[in-house]
């Protein structure tokens, strides 16, 4: 039997890593999609305050924080949750509330990617 690390990027037999799935022999196995709609219970007063003084960083904080918690194949939905507490934490209630889907969509691709960035340096630096 061939098993390939999912999404933490830990190796168990291979050097090969597929994102978001095992792969078990010729059948391949979807992991379930992660719901972190609650994520924003979990930052401390500190993690907050940070988000409130660096509101340009909101993004990878928000992102570092839902990795440490162990996210790593979020729903659209709950991607759509999190981006919409990045772009009130980055340019205000009132701003990011006239936003266009066109506006909102780049920061929705690159929280969507993510994971998958980072699994690939951490995978690069473990092999």
């Amino acid at each position: 039997m061939h098993f390939i690390a999912c999404c933490t990027c830990r190796s168990l037999s291979s050097s090969t890593i597929h994102l978001g799935r095992l792969e078990f022999g010729a059948a391949m196995v979807h992991r379930a999609y992660q719901d972190y709609s609650s994520w924003i219970s979990y930052g401390t007063d500190s993690w907050w305050q940070d988000v409130e003084n660096h509101p340009h960083l909101a993004g990878e904080l928000a992102a570092q924080r839902l990795s440490a918690l162990g996210l790593v194949n979020a729903s659209e939905k709950c991607i759509a949750d999190i981006v919409s507490v990045i772009l009130v934490a980055m340019h205000g209630p009132t701003v990011s509330a006239l936003f266009t889907n066109t506006q909102i969509e780049p920061t929705f691709v690159w929280l969507k990617a993510r994971p998958r960035m980072h699994a690939s340096i951490y995978s690069s630096a473990r092999l």
